[in-house]
């Protein structure tokens, strides 16, 4: 859970933010021995997977923690439509997957293994093959991805592919005159 005073009123003794409400809720469901189960860090992820698979971004979206940390292949700054490099909170996720959108068209995307590690880790691999849509050729690649959950939501997200196929297939050529 997050900041103490980002959540709470002490005035009016409640809880702020409605998610913090709900994972609280949940929790005590959880402990009480009601139906509300938690999930488990790799369902978080599977169920990212499912809602990406499906192109149900707003599921995606909230998959994200509001304070996510998100690494798509390069750890460095970039312009807002550039799509590699970091991503700031669940508001600069949606950039993130308007870029995605907006670049490809996803041909295939497969998840072939998804396992959960140490601490709060999950580690996914798959292939996935996309329409670069400025050029219109394939890019084919395997992918790896490394997640930290936390409240049940996707905390920081690192995801690595084959930059080379990319540039290649990004490379728009001429006919000769």
């Amino acid at each position: 859970m997050g900041s103490f005073n980002e959540n709470f009123d002490t005035t009016s003794n409640t809880i702020i933010k409605e998610e913090e409400l709900r994972l609280v809720d949940r929790r005590f469901k959880a402990f009480v021995g009601e139906d509300a189960e938690l999930k488990s860090n790799k369902e978080v992820v599977q169920n990212y997977f499912k809602a990406f698979q499906r192109g149900d971004l707003e599921v995606v979206l909230r998959t994200f923690h509001p304070d996510c940390y998100i690494v798509s292949v390069k750890e460095e700054e970039r312009s807002t439509e550039q799509l590699h490099g970091i991503y700031r909170t669940r508001e600069e996720a949606k950039q993130f997957l308007k870029n995605i959108v907006t670049l490809f068209d996803t041909k295939d995307f497969t998840v072939d293994t998804v396992v959960e590690a140490e601490g709060n880790i999950v580690v996914s691999k798959g292939t996935f093959s996309h329409l670069i849509k400025s050029s219109g050729k394939l890019f084919n690649s395997n992918w790896a991805q490394w997640c930290l959950v936390e409240d049940e939501m996707i905390k920081e997200y690192r995801f690595y592919e084959d930059s080379a196929a990319l540039i290649e297939a990004s490379n728009v050529e001429f006919a000769e005159p």
